[in-house]
């Protein structure tokens, strides 16, 4: 038996949500979906040094 599309992000969220996460859906512009997911895939994660001179993935956010 195929399982449909929402079977399998019904049981993705739960187990996510089981693990303590939760999911979100953002629409962003496809060519900033990349930079999107680097971001997101950084949360929780110590922040890494940054030199000055280098550039910031999003200006808009203050650097803490």
């Amino acid at each position: 038996m195929t399982q449909s599309s929402t079977d399998r992000v019904r049981r993705f969220r739960e187990r996510a949500k089981a693990d303590g996460w939760t999911t979100i859906e953002v629409k962003v512009p496809a060519h900033r979906a990349d930079d999107v997911r680097a971001f997101a895939q950084s949360l929780g994660e110590p922040a890494p040094q940054v030199s000055p001179n280098q550039g910031f993935l999003f200006p808009d956010l203050s650097r803490e």
